[in-house]
């Protein structure tokens, strides 16, 4: 599949964005506040996940078109996905829960179990928290998956339409998630539905219907069905209702307005910071850096501040160890790893099967 590289290129943002969210905000959060002489947090990083969802949406339909069945697709989606996170599992637990430093609540009995990927989905305590995001992808692979490739359903907006009602009405009617509920029923339902990101997945399979040329007069009201979790958090901002605040409402819905702009935009046009150059090569590393940046960067940056580095350093140093790593993890594990389970497991997609 020919590479996108403007969506690689905000790929890159996401990512780093996530990086530098944890590493001040998080980092402040779950470990302990900063050693004085921080320059400032970037608490608004932590919608960075926001735009990869999107990004995802845009990116999943492209493959399900070119995926002759489910088998196929789910090949390449494990092959994809499987390898450098088995990597980050053991590289994880080695750095932080084998050498004891916990973050969390996590023992070192749970790696086995974190094995399945979807932890958040089956209640199982992460060894790093970042793996939430895989349990969403996941239900967004099977939802697609099986409408598109084994239901053979011929209007994917009908499909996002149901998709979206029941992820509202778990969202809003029985206020799912529950906090601080893993392994819960309605957290687990909660997450089966994607009931928190249903939304943006479809934003981005919305965009690239159009793209496409394949916009018929359900696309646009999809889009605008959508856009109700936006429009919510819009109107609670602006009442006062908002949990985090005005501010925080608002910031939160204008990002995910504008990271849709953004991927709307990317893969037509031509601007040169997305095509070429450091953000299209961090979105190349971006899964791998994503999985192995939390946890184990918390770790180098406590013991950096601890020996009295000044803590803009600290992180500094940190993002460059965990891009090093990312980078090898990529050319020595995600791409090998990728090419072996699809050699084993089944034939590349080829073109597409799915009725457009």
């Amino acid at each position: 599949m020919k590479r996108l590289r403007g969506l690689d290129g905000l790929r890159g943002i996401a990512v780093i964005l996530v990086v530098f969210f944890h590493y001040t905000s998080g980092y402040a959060h779950v470990i302990h506040p900063h050693t004085p002489g921080l320059l400032g947090t970037l608490f608004s990083g932590s919608y960075g996940v926001e735009l990869f969802f999107i990004i995802s949406g845009y990116v999943i339909l492209m493959t399900v078109e070119r995926s002759p069945d489910l088998y196929s697709f789910t090949v390449g989606r494990f092959s994809r996905l499987y390898p450098p996170f088995v990597f980050a599992v053991l590289f994880t637990a080695a750095v932080t829960l084998f050498s004891g430093f916990r973050v969390g609540f996590v023992q070192p009995s749970d790696v086995p179990s974190n094995f399945v990927m979807v932890t958040y989905l089956f209640g199982i305590r992460p060894v790093d928290t970042v793996y939430w995001t895989l349990s969403y992808e996941f239900v967004f692979y099977a939802i697609i998956g099986t409408g598109l490739l084994m239901l053979r359903i011929r209007r994917l907006e009908l499909l996002c339409i149901v998709w979206l009602l029941v992820a509202y009405f778990c969202k809003f009617v029985l206020q799912l998630p529950l906090p601080n509920a893993l392994g819960h029923p309605g957290f687990s339902l909660a997450v089966g539905t994607a009931a928190e990101y249903a939304h943006l997945f479809v934003l981005g399979m919305m965009i690239r219907r159009i793209h496409q040329g394949q916009r018929n007069r359900l696309t646009i009201p999809v889009i605008c069905l959508a856009l109700v979790p936006v429009a919510f958090m819009t109107i609670e901002a602006l009442s006062g209702q908002n949990p985090g605040g005005t501010r925080l409402g608002l910031e939160h819905a204008g990002l995910v307005t504008a990271f849709a702009s953004m991927v709307y935009v990317a893969p037509i046009s031509r601007i040169a910071i997305l095509q070429v150059g450091l953000l299209p090569w961090l979105g190349d590393i971006s899964y791998s850096l994503y999985l192995i940046h939390q946890a184990a960067g918390y770790r180098l940056i406590n013991v950096l501040e601890s020996r009295g580095i000044n803590p803009n350093v600290a992180i500094l140093v940190t993002v460059a160890a965990a891009i090093l790593v990312a980078s090898v993890m990529l050319r020595t594990i995600e791409r090998p790893g990728q090419k072996l389970l699809r050699r084993l497991l089944g034939r590349s997609p080829r073109p597409s099967l799915v009725p457009t």
